[in-house]
């Protein structure tokens, strides 16, 4: 008997095995993470055994390349009511949404196991690669139970990341921790992006005068380099509104808000912190020497 562990043809040690095999929220999660935050899936295969079904997502569209090949396990059904089934539509409309090319193959029980046991060979993957997809296609008629459900609806699903890589370096800190207390945060961070401009400035002032003193007045404290003035004013207004906006609310009374709408202000204060940063003391204009002639002593 062959061993699994065969050093002739043994697992390839580049894909990727997520999900639980029969665990639909776990496999639907994973599907969900790799769209949102990995490298932009471009293929993906359903494998299809009976009427159970895994994944094969491709980051890329040559398949050859065992280190983009994401294998999510059988955690998805069809042929009847239930969360499997439904979990599967759900997953490939997703795929469909990010306009991923999808195709369905059957293989045998030996195959499918293997699958999900993370053991899949070179050998196999080349099998896979020879399949015929299925004619015709079916796949759209398992995502009839999803069809229904607006893209609004369907992608409340995705978690509510903090894309760290674009927050400015001063409130890094409040965005790590975030969730913990998202209300307080953003508050403290308008304090923070208050206190700067008053800093720049050398200012007493706060609030939207502090703002039109060190961005909007025609001899503001601070400019944007290589920026026409229209555009300029607009950046003026932008800081100035977005603070009374979605600060002084916050400042004067209890706000009940949703996960969706307080990352979209803590994100619109990153924003306000990023065009001070970029935003130039504005050089003082050279003053005319008014010198006087020096009188002679009579």
């Amino acid at each position: 008997m062959e061993s699994i562990f065969s050093t002739e043809n043994p697992p390839c040690e580049h894909i990727q095995y997520v999900g639980t095999t029969g665990t639909t929220r776990d496999c639907i999660d994973s599907v969900i993470r790799y769209l949102q935050c990995d490298d932009p899936i471009r293929k993906a295969k359903i494998i299809t055994c009976g009427n159970h079904h895994c994944l094969i997502l491709y980051a890329e569209v040559n398949p050859n390349e065992t280190s983009n090949t994401i294998v999510v396990r059988a955690g998805f059904a069809s042929g009847y009511g239930g969360e499997g089934p439904s979990g599967l539509a759900y997953a490939l409309s997703l795929l469909e949404d990010f306009d991923v090319e999808i195709d369905e193959f059957e293989v045998g029980e030996k195959l499918f196991n293997r699958i999900n046991q993370a053991l899949l060979k070179r050998s196999d993957l080349e099998k896979l690669e020879s399949l015929p997809p299925v004619r015709p296609t079916r796949y759209h008629d398992y995502t009839l139970v999803n069809r229904r459900t607006k893209q609004s609806e369907s992608w409340k699903r995705f978690p509510l990341p903090v894309p760290f890589r674009i927050i400015d370096s001063r409130i890094q800190d409040l965005a790590i921790k975030f969730w913990q207390s998202p209300g307080d945060h953003i508050l403290t961070g308008f304090r923070r992006f208050e206190d700067s401009v008053r800093q720049r400035c050398e200012s007493d002032e706060h609030g939207a005068k502090l703002f039109s003193r060190a961005f909007r007045d025609k001899d503001s404290v601070l400019q944007w380099e290589g920026i026409p003035h229209s555009e300029q004013a607009v950046r003026a207004n932008f800081i100035i509104e977005s603070y009374s906006c979605f600060r002084n609310p916050r400042a004067h009374r209890e706000k009940n808000s949703s996960p969706e709408d307080l990352l979209s202000v803590f994100l619109v204060l990153n924003h306000l912190f990023r065009f001070e940063r970029e935003a130039m003391v504005r050089p003082l204009e050279q003053e005319e020497d008014s010198a006087s002639t020096p009188q002679t002593n009579s």
